[in-house]
């Protein structure tokens, strides 16, 4: 297993702020291993897709979900489309996405379980708030 410093240090762009928002950690500890990489993906889903310059292709922007008629049909080309902007970063060796409407509550759940070479990591999002539920990395 390589060394979780060789996917990358960051600082957490997952921190609540006093206003509870996810913002910037203030105190700037590094983030390193698959953490890094599981938020590296989230942001990337939060992303429209081609508003990044050095990277047009990198983007899914779950965000255009909201209030969106969703069939299950829709779920599956979702999870494959997440999978596949996921797969775009050489630091995720796999991911599998799965992706659950709720017709009741009109809510999307997004639960991404990846594979680094540093070990595994779990997103879990909803874009109905926008907001990532969870991000674990390790067994």
């Amino acid at each position: 297993m390589a060394d979780s410093a060789d996917l990358g240090v960051d600082v957490s762009t997952y921190v609540l702020n006093d206003e509870g928002e996810l913002d910037l950690d203030p105190f700037g500890n590094e983030i390193a291993g698959p953490v890094v990489v599981a938020e590296s993906v989230a942001r990337g889903w939060e992303t429209n897709p081609g508003d990044l310059p050095w990277s047009t292709d990198d983007g899914a922007d779950i965000s255009r979900y909201l209030n969106a008629d969703i069939s299950p049909a829709d779920t599956l080309a979702i999870a494959i489309g997440l999978e596949e902007d996921a797969k775009r970063d050489e630091r995720v060796d796999a991911i599998d996405v799965a992706v659950a409407f709720d017709d009741a509550s009109s809510s999307l759940d997004i639960t991404g379980n990846g594979l680094t070479s540093a070990g595994p990591f779990t997103l879990v999002l909803s874009p109905d708030d926008l907001t990532i539920a969870a991000i674990k990395a390790g067994t």
